[in-house]
């Protein structure tokens, strides 16, 4: 019996000898340098004759050695990370085991060089024009800060391919200022990095764009300035003589002042719930200021801001639009199915108009004719005849209609589709979509620009402002504002054009270079 278990035993060597070595796993895989007290993680993988599950580990050149990873499948890569305490250079190695037990030998080593000396951090606040044009010079800024508190250099990406040489050191902290003219037109990206007096280079910061076109632009194009309002702005409106423009804070439930001349807020006058919309009058003696929570208008005397008269209307007044010869009023009853007529000399209800399924967006034609309704959930245009508040017809556009405005001349019907992210062009003269123009998404308000045959749309999700040709019937702008752009207005002097940023709660000036 003795003999016979020995003889096992040796057999059983035998065959454990006779087994295949697991083959050496592969160098590991990762970043060659770091800094002192950062985790970095390598990778490694090898491979079994008998396609044994297999876990590694890792000698981190330092003394220590890591635990055994998880076990993975003949091939994978197993991943750990290790951080080291004192600078220098490693040489890091990898060794594997079956389930079996058996140990391969240890990889090839790969070399990791430790700094003490920590990189900046990625620049902020990058600074300077959104939009300018070709062969002028602008001035962007940026800061960063060194953890090391190392003198630090800083290098601009143009976007065009070009970059700036680095500049001198100077103090972590302390804002740079570079400056640059782009030879071409186009969208640009630029961005920003930093280096430290001992070589560690930050990462790139985030993009700031620059749309630079032919010189002397015909439409405002870059944001001069915030100006913080009420919560939630939606709408907003500019007096006819330019000085002031009111805007409506449905959070809130006030309505802003603004001063055109400072860009600063005046005044606050409390409305009622949920200030959807507001129109200035002809005269620019009043605004009319349409409360969706309240189902009335307020009347704002712009002389002394007090409210001086509150009309009852439909429910869910959501859009108002004043006739050019300023003789009445038209609101929009989104939750009632219909449109009040408003006689402006006396604030008086002198009509209804009904069956305009949750009307929504509304505007004139400058000749006081036509009435042109959209009802979003309804993908319909109503058009109504002035003279007998009567519909005499219903267009089709895209998806979703929700904001509408008419050309200076009248000639064009142009309304922003919500849902399939286009500007429908209909043609006045016989009520015909005769163009349908791509957009960014969400496009909610549009304007008219008074010089030049433009248009103004905001792209709510996209934080975007699109400039529209109408005479090409094509986006040739683009103007990044804040967040979630919703109304919009041009000043009349044709410089400036307001943009309501709702999630925000500013309001973006755009200016005319």
């Amino acid at each position: 019996m003795k003999y016979i278990l020995t003889s096992i035993m040796i057999l059983t060597l035998l065959f454990i000898n006779c087994e295949k070595k697991l083959n050496m796993p592969s160098t590991p895989s990762g970043p060659s340098s770091g800094i002192i007290n950062y985790s970095y993680y390598f990778s490694s993988s090898a491979t079994d004759i008998y396609d044994d599950s297999v876990t590694i580990r890792f000698d981190w050149g330092n003394g220590d050695t890591s635990f055994w990873s998880d076990y993975v499948v003949s091939g994978n890569s197993a991943v750990m990370s290790n951080s080291w305490s004192a600078a220098g250079t490693y040489q890091i190695r990898a060794q594997a085991r079956t389930k079996s037990m058996r140990l391969s030998d240890w990889s090839f080593s790969k070399e990791f060089i430790i700094s003490s000396n920590r990189p900046p951090n990625a620049p902020q606040n990058l600074i300077g024009p959104y939009a300018g044009s070709a062969n002028i010079i602008y001035t962007f800024s940026t800061t960063a800060f060194d953890p090391d508190e190392d003198s630090i250099a800083y290098q601009f990406d143009w976007g065009n391919g070009e970059f700036s040489a680095w500049s001198d050191f100077i103090p972590a902290g302390v804002t740079l200022a570079m400056q640059y003219a782009w030879p071409d037109t186009g969208l640009f990206q630029i961005r920003a990095r930093a280096q430290d007096i001992n070589g560690a280079i930050s990462g790139w910061s985030y993009a700031h764009n620059i749309q630079i076109n032919l010189t002397g632009s015909p439409f405002p194009n870059y944001v001069l300035v915030q100006i913080p309002v009420g919560t939630e702005p939606a709408s907003i409106t500019v007096l006819p003589n330019g000085n002031y423009l009111y805007v409506a804070n449905q959070t809130s439930a006030d309505v802003s002042v603004i001063q055109a001349s400072t860009n600063s807020v005046i005044a606050t006058i409390p409305v009622g719930l949920n200030p959807a919309c507001l129109a200035a009058s002809v005269n620019g003696n009043y605004v009319y200021v349409a409360n969706s929570g309240s189902n009335n208008i307020m009347v704002i005397r712009t002389s002394d801001n007090i409210i001086i008269d509150t009309i009852p209307v439909g429910d869910i007044p959501a859009g108002i639009a004043v006739l050019p010869n300023g003789q009445y009023l038209y609101v929009t009853n989104l939750g009632s199915d219909n449109v009040s007529v408003i006689q402006t000399s006396d604030h008086s209800v002198i009509a209804t108009i009904d069956n305009i399924s949750q009307p929504n967006g509304i505007a004139c034609l400058p000749d006081n004719q036509y009435i042109y309704v959209t009802s979003p959930f309804q993908n319909n245009v109503t058009v109504i005849r002035v003279s007998d508040n009567t519909v005499i017809a219903n267009i089709a556009p895209d998806n979703q209609p929700t904001q509408i405005t008419a050309s200076l001349s009248g000639e064009y019907v142009y309304v922003t589709n919500l849902g399939s992210n286009t500007i429908s062009v209909i043609r006045a003269s016989d009520n015909i979509v005769t163009a349908s123009i791509p957009v960014l998404n969400n496009p909610f308000g549009i304007t008219t620009y008074p010089y030049g045959n433009y248009l103004y749309v905001t792209n709510q999700f996209d934080n975007k402002v699109s400039v529209i040709s109408g005479t090409a019937n094509k986006v040739v702008a683009t103007i990044p504002v804040q967040n979630n752009p919703t109304g919009l207005v041009a000043h009349p002097d044709g410089n400036y054009v307001y943009i309501t940023n709702s999630s925000s709660n500013t309001v973006s000036v755009i200016k005319k270079y």
